[in-house]
């Protein structure tokens, strides 16, 4: 016979029992990489749905005898929060570096596949200019794994193999290949459509200024009547720009681009992703 709901959670709860009886301190639970489970399809909606049952069991999430553990990207708490998910209530880690951690990191990484380990690179060897190294800190957005990658792309593009830093010309070339083809989709996954949110970038990008107001916006795009406020919500929505609070000598609102690839982009005047 199917098991309902209750007789999974009473099985998890017996097992975790079972655990402590035989003298474990702790019994976790961990759902991990949903993202990757092909019938959630990378789909927020979805994956909010997968997740409710567990994450609005308030009976579950308190029982002492278990620790229930998720481990979801950021954009997922609004959706999961609209679905009776009590955030404020069960707490909440967030998985993040600071960049001097993220340094450290790579540098031990460095060392680890160094020829000379009593010497090897540091990423402040490689990349002499202070600005890039900004540059290249702000893109990865305190993710180890974007770092690595945008280092990866910048040494894809060094021809010069005996090279003992890369060239402020190459890092230039690396960081826009990067921008310009880096998946935005799963940072933005509100958009659900690749296609779709490549063009609403390519309209931000058209506006030049990583902060603006609506007018400023209506301008650049040759809107008319209230289109402007149908673009603004679906930016914001997709977490593209946010309100800054903070009103122009007009009165009108100043919203901020929010994403640090296509700020980059607009710096150096790029018009679309293509």
């Amino acid at each position: 016979t199917d098991l309902t709901k209750e007789n999974y959670i009473k099985i998890i709860v017996d097992l975790s029992k079972i655990g402590k009886s035989i003298g474990l301190n702790t019994v976790v639970v961990l759902f991990d990489k949903l993202d990757e489970f092909q019938e959630l399809q990378g789909d927020i909606e979805k994956t909010a749905t997968f997740c409710q049952e567990i994450l609005t069991d308030t009976d579950l999430l308190l029982d002492s005898n278990i620790a229930v553990v998720f481990s979801l990207w950021s954009e997922l708490k609004r959706e999961a929060s609209v679905l009776g998910a009590r955030f404020d209530k069960f707490g909440e880690i967030s998985v993040t570096l600071e960049n001097d951690e993220l340094i450290l990191l790579l540098n031990k990484r460095l060392k680890y596949f160094a020829t000379d380990k009593s010497n090897p690179p540091t990423f402040q060897s490689l990349i002499e200019l202070d600005s890039q190294r900004a540059d290249i800190l702000d893109i990865a957005a305190k993710s180890p794994r974007t770092l690595i990658r945008l280092l990866g792309v910048i040494y894809n593009k060094q021809q010069d193999r005996d090279a003992k830093c890369f060239s402020p010309e190459i890092i230039n070339k690396g960081i826009i290949s990067y921008c310009k083809t880096f998946d935005f989709l799963s940072l933005h996954p509100y958009a659900k459509n690749r296609q779709n949110l490549t063009q609403w970038i390519n309209k931000l990008l058209k506006v030049s200024k990583a902060e603006f107001t609506a007018v400023e916006l209506q301008q650049s795009l040759g809107l008319k009547g209230k289109t402007v406020h149908t673009y603004i919500k679906t930016l914001a929505d997709y977490d593209l720009i946010r309100d800054t609070g903070i009103n122009d000598t007009n009165g009108s609102p100043i919203y901020v681009v929010i994403e640090p690839r296509i700020v980059y982009l607009m710096r150096l005047h790029i018009l679309d992703l293509d």
